[in-house]
């Protein structure tokens, strides 16, 4: 049952915080205010450097004769990606949780099961079941892409979340706490206590775009987040990710069902009449100081 834990937030967090860090997003509005939000990390310029961490695992799960042990599924997952000669492919959230467990002969509704009747222990506490099973309730239709050419050493990862409306867009933000505080237990400490956990996780939710719908009127928010509040280790990890990503810029495209009417911010600018594009330095996603807080009126909405 701990595995299964361990697995599901190395999972809910790979979908939670691509959302964090994503350096591409694309928002597409129906005129019923429904849609679509897919947001994509490039990594392919860290190629060798994933290829290298991969083969550091794979050496860790031979036993003492040289031989492969099962190991962890999600090496075997990311082995797959990466050796392939070309792969794009798109998981949804179950369907990644069943490929990971499907060695332990479990699928989907197995696991759910297993969480709800496996009695509380000091590894995976009461607390802990209702966490897990909250969030894959929230997350249950959110989908990955992946983007991997080992001739072209591309990888990219896209999550993508559908939405019958817009002001639902980001429901799984207020869960992320717990995941955090959850994912930090499983490491052997604390990532933070009271107000430090606070301002951790304001942090995170509000670097993750927010889309709130007004009559006629999206507003697009998202602040720059203090990576320095995630631990000396994983800010130099991000810094020199941050090296390899160069100099590309943040930009996001959203997609209305009807003319973009007025457009309230400078960074902001429109691509063709239903089309609006909102571009940035990278790095300004990383600086609290900074902030998106763009408004677009726009025509195309049904009336209710």
């Amino acid at each position: 049952m701990k595995n299964i834990c361990n697995l599901s937030l190395l999972l809910i967090l790979a979908l939670g915080l691509q959302g964090c860090f994503s350096m591409a997003d694309e928002v597409w509005i129906e005129a019923d205010g429904s849609g679509r939000f897919e947001a994509t990390t490039d990594l392919s310029s860290m190629y060798p450097f994933l290829m290298m961490g991969l083969q550091e695992e794979m050496g860790k799960e031979k036993d003492g004769d040289g031989k492969a042990e099962s190991g962890d599924p999600m090496t075997a997952m990311m082995k797959g990606m990466l050796t392939s000669e070309e792969v794009d492919t798109t998981f949804d959230f179950q369907d990644m949780m069943s490929n990971a467990m499907a060695e332990d002969g479990m699928d989907w509704e197995d696991m759910l099961d297993s969480l709800r009747t496996t009695p509380a222990t000091e590894d995976f506490t009461e607390e802990q079941r209702e966490v897990v099973l909250g969030v894959f309730d929230e997350m249950a239709d959110m989908r990955m892409r992946i983007r991997s050419s080992q001739a072209d050493q591309i990888f990219k990862t896209t999550s993508i979340q559908d939405f019958t409306s817009v002001n639902d867009m980001g429901s799984t933000g207020g869960l992320m706490a717990k995941i955090m505080e959850l994912a930090a237990a499983e490491e052997g400490g604390p990532l933070g206590q009271g107000e430090e956990m606070d301002a951790i996780m304001q942090q995170l939710t509000n670097a993750q775009t927010q889309l709130d719908l007004d009559g006629n009127t999206l507003r697009i928010r998202r602040s720059g987040m203090d990576v320095s509040l995630l631990g000396e280790e994983f800010t130099q990890n991000f810094a020199m990710i941050k090296m390899f990503l160069g100099n590309e810029p943040y930009r996001m495209l959203i997609h209305f069902p009807g003319k973009v009417k007025k457009i309230s911010s400078s960074v902001a600018e429109k691509v063709d009449k239903n089309t609006v594009a909102i571009e940035m330095p990278l790095d300004d996603l990383f600086d609290p100081e900074k902030q998106i807080d763009v408004e677009i009126q726009f025509k195309g909405l049904k009336k209710r």
